[in-house]
């Protein structure tokens, strides 16, 4: 619904009511800081994450050793996934600030667009945390148990069935938080004085939860994965270090300089995968852990730290950084990665075909020398 002059006679009692003032009106409107943020760094963060999340597509379709390895099958997973949620994030901010003043009115959405921005935005949340996981147990695997790590499991079709268990797990997960946004609220306005604030609507709507507990259990169903997938991959990146470390200190004898490259190549992908999911984490965290204060101050009932000013300036900024993370994943692919920089030199400039044969060359090596030591293990046994 939007606001127009005959909105005016859908104000009944039965509405609830918000009287705006000059003295409150700066808490239910837009400030300065937040139509900067909305209408030039967030547009910004977009361009950039569809720019650099696009070419990271091109190349993985462009460059053959790259759709060979099964890592990059989940960060191209990763990259669609990124692209869908920044693009209806900031999208919707952007359509909601131009469709009207009250911060809160979501009268241009409906209930429908309410389910449908939130589940696909929770949806992504989801799949990209299992995605990051899958990536790091892959790497785990791969690093600390190399000879319990089947060939069989890293097939095209062993990644493509994960990928398709993940979205349906995430799917069920972002299914369980659409009664949060299912009911539909109006509220009318009343302006003191009545000519003040003629650019304001005079009903604003809203989807909210159809119990208000539901609210609270949304914000856990969202927390709780998250804080539990952080603890489990920092678990395995420590594991991961240890033994990298391990592996090099047992490689300072060898005299093969193949041999060295091959091991060099891996741990530099490996390294940055580490990298890629740390940052992911952090650029999430203040945006969890927001939540997370908001659910403990509502269940709690204890008074907030912040003031609605401050609150929505660390609102603005935890999603900015949740924003953030959706566009950086390439630029950390080609600054951690000589590997990685090659393939979008040879997918950009396919002139340049030389050095990323040499690099193909030595992670096919790599492929071939690790199954090789797989199948004499299995022979022992």
């Amino acid at each position: 619904m939007n606001a127009s002059s005959e909105q005016r006679t859908d104000c009944t009692p039965e509405h609830a009511q918000l009287v705006l003032t000059s003295d409150n009106i700066s808490s239910y409107t837009y400030s300065s800081g937040d139509t900067t943020v909305i209408c030039v760094v967030m547009p910004i963060i977009l361009a950039i994450g569809v720019l650099g999340n696009g070419t990271f597509l091109f190349v993985v379709a462009r460059v053959n050793w790259m759709r060979q390895v099964s890592t990059n099958i989940y960060l191209a997973c990763l990259a669609l996934v990124d692209i869908t949620f920044i693009a209806m994030a900031v999208g919707g901010k952007l359509s909601r600030f131009l469709a009207s003043p009250i911060v809160t009115d979501e009268s241009l959405l409906g209930v429908p667009g309410c389910v449908l921005l939130y589940f696909v935005s929770d949806l992504c949340f989801y799949v990209s945390l299992f995605l990051i996981t899958l990536v790091s147990l892959g790497r785990y695997s791969a690093v600390c148990q190399p000879f319990a790590f089947r060939s069989s499991s890293e097939g095209r079709k062993g990644v493509m069935s994960r990928i398709a268990w993940c979205w349906g797990i995430s799917a069920a997960a972002a299914c369980i938080l659409i009664p949060d946004r299912l009911v539909w609220e109006e509220t009318c306005i009343t302006l003191s004085p009545p000519d003040e604030f003629h650019h304001l609507p005079q009903v604003i709507g809203s989807c909210t939860s159809v119990v208000e507990w539901y609210f609270n259990f949304s914000n856990f169903v969202q927390v709780a994965p998250f804080f539990t997938t952080m603890f489990v991959n920092f678990t395995l990146y420590a594991l991961i270090i240890r033994k990298l470390r391990q592996q090099a200190e047992m490689r300072q004898g060898l005299s093969n300089e193949t041999a060295l490259e091959q091991a060099q190549v891996r741990d530099n992908i490996t390294r940055m995968l580490i990298v890629n999911g740390t940052s992911y984490f952090v650029f999430l965290m203040p945006f969890e852990a927001l939540a997370l204060g908001v659910t403990i101050k509502s269940l709690s009932g204890t008074p907030s730290l912040l003031t609605k000013d401050q609150f929505s300036l660390a609102l603005n900024i935890c999603r900015c950084l949740l924003y953030t993370n959706s566009a950086v994943n390439p630029f950390i692919y080609t600054l951690m990665s000589p590997a990685y920089r090659r393939a979008f030199a040879d997918a950009l400039c396919p002139a340049s075909t030389s050095q990323g044969a040499s690099v193909q060359d030595l992670i096919g090596m790599s492929n071939i020398n690790t199954k090789a030591r797989r199948d004499s293990e299995r022979r022992q046994h």
